[in-house]
């Protein structure tokens, strides 16, 4: 008998604190997630930004001709000043030198931005390679 009050207080008192636990609401609001989105995007900008793009060589050859988009998959933070590592390949594939060049434009949340630019040839470089590798937050 004493058992079976002792399950059965605890029965009640289980089933008590399941029905008190729902209707809650979270404390988290939309502008609390928002900005926890938003915090995320501004810490980490390279996971957010992508490069997709050709080159060819200018008529005197001194020069690679760039034309690219940059995608922003961020949905809250707006990035500029894009710093783009660039390497140059000889014909076997071989890097053979590294520069950078930075892009001075606003890249807004969501979209994707067309950019052409020219950049100096390495002697023998026979193609090229691009990375972001830094951005700022606007």
């Amino acid at each position: 008998m004493k058992h079976r009050f002792f399950l059965t207080v605890i029965l009640i008192i289980a089933i008590a604190a399941v029905f008190s636990s729902c209707g809650k609401k979270s404390n988290t609001t939309y502008s609390d997630s928002r900005k926890t989105v938003e915090e995320t995007e501004r810490a980490d900008p390279l996971r957010f930004l992508y490069l997709e793009g050709q080159f060819r060589q200018n008529m005197i050859g001194n020069k690679f001709n760039v034309s690219c988009d940059v995608t922003n998959n961020a949905s809250a933070v707006c990035y500029k000043n894009l710093t783009l590592s660039i390497t140059y390949y000889s014909k076997s594939n071989s890097s053979i030198g590294t520069a950078e060049y930075t892009i001075y434009e606003d890249f807004p949340a969501n979209t994707i931005k067309h950019i052409e630019f020219k950049v100096d040839r390495l002697h023998k470089a026979n193609s090229i390679g691009l990375e972001i590798v830094d951005a700022k937050p606007k």
